[in-house]
């Protein structure tokens, strides 16, 4: 048999800014895109890819993963072991594994073009949102407590989401799609100074800091009241 009909299963093991910078998903569409089945999760500072796929699937997948250029993600290497060949159904973004060694600790990213669209757009459900955020942009390092970077190992494990949060989180094709920062004007923290709540504390906060003042400390509350 030869090479397009030969199924393997190999693990891939990639170092790198390869947490909190979309990576999983964009590993997900990759495997979609190219039809390997498999799973895809974090390794303490790590990501570790276990594909199932003719060689040559297999070759194309990993071709693309190597010179891809998506969001803050940086490849360093990538280790390769062919494994006992295992069946799966599909692919899937799986529970993360907190053995293994650190990588790098992701960083805090700038707003992105779409988000600061969104901002700006009165019509969005996160007009105004001081805390937007999506895939490619938002804190990373600043909310990070431990490793592996999910959601409950984060400042925002406090925050539960909304529906319509949940939906995006959960639904490959969107930006959002296993943003662990995730919140909207219905769910999240939000801002509280001197009375002042949430777009009106950042504009009070804007105006002290263009008079000259020292903004020490804008309260971040949850919906449920805690600090």
């Amino acid at each position: 048999m030869d090479r397009e009909q030969t199924k393997l299963t190999q693990k891939m093991t990639v170092y790198g800014i390869v947490q909190g910078v979309g990576f999983r998903p964009l590993v997900f569409r990759l495997a979609q895109k190219h039809a390997v089945c498999g799973t895809v999760q974090n390794i303490g500072g790590m990501v570790e890819i276990i594909v199932s796929a003719t060689e040559e699937k297999i070759m194309d997948f990993l071709t693309e993963l190597q010179t891809i250029k998506s969001g803050g993600c940086e490849i360093l290497k990538i280790e390769l072991q062919t494994i006992e060949n295992r069946s799966f159904d599909d692919f899937k973004i799986i529970e993360s594994n907190t053995h293994g060694e650190v990588s790098i600790i992701p960083p805090d990213l700038s707003v992105c073009e779409t988000c600061s669209r969104e901002l700006n757009d009165s019509s969005d459900r996160r007009f105004q949102n001081a805390f937007i955020s999506c895939m490619s942009c938002g804190p990373r390092y600043s909310i990070l407590e431990d490793l592996p970077y999910d959601r409950e190992n984060t400042t925002m494990q406090d925050f539960q989401m909304c529906h319509a949060c949940r939906a995006e989180y959960t639904t490959p094709s969107d930006r959002r799609f296993h943003a662990q920062t995730i919140s909207c004007n219905d769910c999240g923290p939000y801002l509280l100074m001197d009375g002042y709540e949430n777009k009106e504390a950042f504009d009070q906060a804007v105006q002290v800091l263009k008079s000259g003042g020292i903004v020490q400390r804008l309260r971040t509350l949850s919906f449920d009241g805690r600090i």
